[in-house]
């Protein structure tokens, strides 16, 4: 975990794929933010398609959700550094 946050600490544009309540979303990282403790904030902006899909530019994802694969909202999530 402790490499996947390093990786993930500067990973700005980086492609980030899952699926968000069932829908898939293509995004890609536009910031990353330590957080109080051990883990990192990342907000990600959505592709257009995506944007259009669920009617949203973006969120913010904590890096511990994106190396556990998901969490209740999002699913198969994936970055490819």
């Amino acid at each position: 975990m402790n490499s996947f946050m390093n990786a993930l600490y500067t990973a700005e544009n980086a492609m980030v794929t899952g699926r968000k309540n069932g829908f898939p979303f293509l995004g890609y990282i536009t910031k990353t933010r330590m957080k109080r403790g051990d883990d990192i904030s990342v907000t990600i902006a959505y592709d257009v398609d995506t944007m259009k899909e669920l009617n949203d530019a973006g969120d913010i994802i904590n890096g511990s959700v994106l190396f556990a694969g998901g969490n209740s909202v999002y699913t198969n999530l994936h970055v490819y550094f």
